[in-house]
């Protein structure tokens, strides 16, 4: 048709868009791997060898971006050797950068999130990071926290740990506590935020822990028990214990825990641990009318739980909640 509307000098003109477009060119894309057509490189991982296509690993990894079109020698050949990574692993990748799309599982999440990482695959890392997030509990968030840092990984460590703090009591009962070396127990139980509602049960999973391997852990089970908060421990209820315990009647053992024991008893100086569970209280309430309801809202459980009713509550709406060490109220009044 012609350019120009004649008579009117306006130009006539029509955008066309194929909403299909792009996932069309995929699945031509992979039709053309699937067929061994246009393949230009072979990538070797594993004994394994898995043809693609540079443009089309390179638009999905800046590892791959980098070695292709920065002038490396890889860039000038046909096969490459990947190490590192299972070759599962990047064949999974390689199926997302040809479909967009990935089934993530709790058997390849480990190997798919490493060699996402070391691939710089942003995007599967970030839905392996987003998985393992959503699959903690107390089997595994050790595990998950040791990976985590590892692959620095600093939101799912410090997400894993958390988890671990507020769970210990499970968690130190599982298999990945028994296999924590020393350093890394003595960080989980020094740590002030860890919940528990009495440190006996912190000294019973630290001696659980050395019974595990007692021939290894004799010897460090004094340095570990500084890091318990002994002084906590009512003095009748740690003698119980002690008696319970060969593994306290060592005479090193001995030392330690009369040492720590002394240095603070006579003093108002102890290691409490901290109780920072924020909590918010809403207090009664105006629907039409005021009412003595309270209820207490946990935003780590996301729970509500109903709380005794305000007796002799009038014509008022308080809203009340914890911010770090004050509270802040906010008060309506209603004539």
């Amino acid at each position: 048709m012609s350019a120009a509307e004649e008579g009117t000098g306006t130009v006539r003109s029509q955008e066309f868009y194929e909403p299909f477009h792009a996932e069309k060119i995929l699945a031509g894309l992979n039709e053309l791997r699937a067929d061994g057509n246009f393949i230009d490189v072979l990538l070797l991982v594993s004994g394994q060898t898995l043809p693609c296509h540079r443009a089309v690993v390179a638009s999905c990894s800046a590892y791959f971006r980098a070695m292709f079109y920065t002038g490396m020698k890889e860039s000038r050949q046909e096969v490459i050797q990947v190490d590192g990574i299972s070759a599962d692993a990047l064949a999974l990748l390689l199926d997302y950068a040809y479909t967009a799309r990935l089934v993530i599982t709790q058997e390849n999440v480990q190997p798919l999130l490493e060699a996402a990482n070391f691939l710089l695959f942003h995007e599967v890392k970030e839905a392996c990071v987003s998985f393992l997030a959503k699959e903690l509990d107390p089997c595994n968030c050790l595990g998950i926290h040791r990976l985590a840092r590892i692959q620095d990984l600093d939101r799912l460590a410090d997400g894993a740990q958390t988890f671990a703090l507020k769970h210990f009591t499970e968690v130190s009962v599982q298999e990945e506590f028994y296999e924590l070396c020393k350093d890394d127990l003595i960080q989980l139980i020094s740590n002030d935020d860890l919940q528990v509602e009495e440190e006996t049960s912190v000294l019973r999973a630290v001696l659980r822990w050395a019974e595990h391997d007692s021939v290894s852990r004799e010897e460090e089970l004094g340095e570990i028990l500084r890091h318990v908060r002994l002084e906590t421990i009512p003095p009748s209820e740690l003698q119980g214990v002690v008696e319970m315990e060969p593994s306290l009647n060592r005479g090193d053992i001995r030392d330690v825990l009369r040492d720590v024991v002394a240095e603070y008893s006579g003093t108002d100086e102890t290691k409490l641990r901290s109780r920072k569970t924020e909590m918010m209280l809403v207090v009664g309430g105006n629907t039409g009318e005021p009412h003595p309801d309270v209820y207490l809202f946990d935003p780590c459980e996301n729970t509500w739980t109903a709380c005794a009713r305000w007796a002799g509550y009038e014509r008022h709406s308080y809203v009340t909640t914890p911010l770090l060490y004050s509270l802040m109220i906010s008060v309506e009044h209603f004539p």
